[in-house]
């Protein structure tokens, strides 16, 4: 079956449920940046402003998340970008777990190794999705919108953390919180998220025959040019275009299965 055509407008609803899976996402990790240094300083003893904290939080949750960026984009072209993104909400349930029973320090940095690997995959597949179905002249306004989606999701993290701490307390108000957003996230990915690789090949296969299109074009031109006068220039030509007419058609049959 042809693929759904290219464009935010013809996927409208697939572009606003990979919105909404950025905006719970940016609450991830907006409920953990929110967190963290108010546990590290009532729960175990480090003050908000040591180098432990600071050092062990960044480090871990940024050198992890980017070297899954990486892997990533490999997985993604291997199984397909929604498994990799069930894999990251799935990566991300045991957060608020791991939190709340943490005996020590080293249970936060675990749960900070798990975000990063949570991010990195999530926030790498809503972004390669909306870019697989989107044409080249939306990709500004594509990458805007996530951006904007995923730092409203941090901020509106961070509020709804500190009034549940608030209300009912810090370690259970981010297991509760924690675990209604990564439950959403899968919840959604599973049932609501279509698998986009296919619409990148099939829009790479177009760009491949339009530009092998292109070049058989020109070498016709030429070789009309160094045709005999003639019947023989008529038969050249019409072989020609014949055969170029018969690969098109096989071309576009083979884009057709897709």
């Amino acid at each position: 079956m042809m693929p759904a055509s290219l464009g935010i407008k013809h996927n409208l609803s697939q572009f606003l449920h990979q919105l909404f899976q950025v905006l719970l996402v940016g609450l991830t990790i907006g409920t953990m940046r929110t967190v963290v240094p108010t546990l590290a300083e009532t729960e175990f003893g480090v003050p908000q402003t040591s180098f432990l904290l600071l050092s062990s939080f960044v480090v871990a949750f940024g050198f992890v998340k980017g070297f899954m960026n990486f892997y990533a984009g490999r997985w993604s072209e291997t199984i397909g970008r929604k498994p990799v993104l069930i894999l990251g909400w799935l990566v991300g349930l045991p957060i608020p777990i791991l939190i709340w029973f943490a005996p020590s320090w080293s249970w936060i940095v675990g749960a900070t190794i798990l975000l990063g690997v949570n991010q990195g995959l999530t926030w790498s597949m809503t972004q390669t999705a909306k870019l697989d179905f989107t044409l080249p002249r939306e990709r500004g306004l594509t990458l805007g919108l996530n951006e904007f989606s995923g730092y409203i999701g941090v901020a509106l993290g961070g509020i709804l953390t500190a009034w549940l701490t608030e209300t009912i307390g810090l370690k259970i108000g981010l297991l509760w919180f924690g675990l209604s957003v990564v439950g959403m996230g899968l919840f959604f990915t599973v049932f609501f998220i279509q698998e986009t690789r296919p619409r990148d090949q099939y829009r790479l296969l177009r760009n491949r025959l339009g530009e092998w299109l292109g070049v058989t074009s020109r070498l016709n031109h030429r070789t009309r040019r160094c045709d005999l006068p003639g019947p023989f220039s008529s038969l050249s030509a019409g072989a020609t275009s014949g055969c170029l007419h018969s690969v098109r058609r096989v071309w576009l049959r083979n884009l057709s299965t897709l």
